[in-house]
């Protein structure tokens, strides 16, 4: 088994439009992202994809389905796959962990990152 690390000293954030950054790293099977929102409204938005959100910092209304939830440090989200979900207009740092995998994450250059045998 290979196993894949990456060191938060050697990686680095993406940017993705000017007001918001990702770092990222696909697995077999599943993706995973600190996305840094910034201050910007995140448009609505669904995939095929079941994503579960940690909220590292920040705190922001998140509208998920016809729900909006004020999400705050610690708190963690499960969004099922399809659903429209989005907001912002905070700044807020979330992990987002995709199953299955992100292929239109191609922007993640650690994809293939070769790792340490453990």
């Amino acid at each position: 088994m290979d196993v894949k690390y990456v060191s938060n000293e050697n990686s680095e954030f993406i940017e993705m439009r000017p007001w918001a950054r990702r770092k990222c790293v696909q697995g077999e099977t599943c993706t995973i992202a600190i996305n840094d929102l910034g201050d910007r409204k995140a448009t609505l938005h669904s995939h095929p994809h079941e994503q579960i959100s940690y909220i590292l910092q920040g705190e922001t209304d998140f509208q998920v389905g016809e729900r909006v939830i004020q999400v705050h440090p610690g708190d963690i989200l499960v969004i099922p796959p399809n659903v429209p979900h989005g907001g912002g207009s905070k700044a807020c740092v979330m992990i987002d962990f995709f199953a299955p995998k992100r292929a239109d994450f191609v922007e993640c250059p650690y994809t293939d990152m070769p790792g340490e045998t453990r």
